[in-house]
């Protein structure tokens, strides 16, 4: 159970879920009286955002670590993954 706190797109991924129901959590409270006779949904609705906000927290971290572990040799890895590899490409002809 430890190795998925390691994992960080297992943990972005989870996020993704968690931000998708607090959303809708949101909308259905926004939209509908259905939170009138029952206060606890709006706290329901902040629980499922705060734990969505520490999974993408902890990503970050296990990403952050990660590279520093590696001496910055995961600089081109990150840039393939998020920018394509043109990019990857230009920053080694420079390195």
């Amino acid at each position: 159970p430890l190795s998925f706190l390691e994992d960080a797109e297992a943990l972005e991924d989870l996020g993704d879920v968690f931000f998708g129901v607090a959303s809708i959590v949101d909308v259905v409270l926004c939209d509908f009286t259905f939170d009138d006779n029952t206060p606890w949904w709006p706290v329901v609705s902040a629980v499922f955002w705060i734990i969505d906000a520490l999974l993408y927290l902890r990503g970050d971290f296990v990403v952050l670590y990660r590279d520093k572990k590696l001496d910055g040799t995961t600089v081109t890895t990150a840039a393939s993954a998020s920018m394509g590899a043109d990019f990857v490409s230009m920053e080694q002809d420079v390195i």
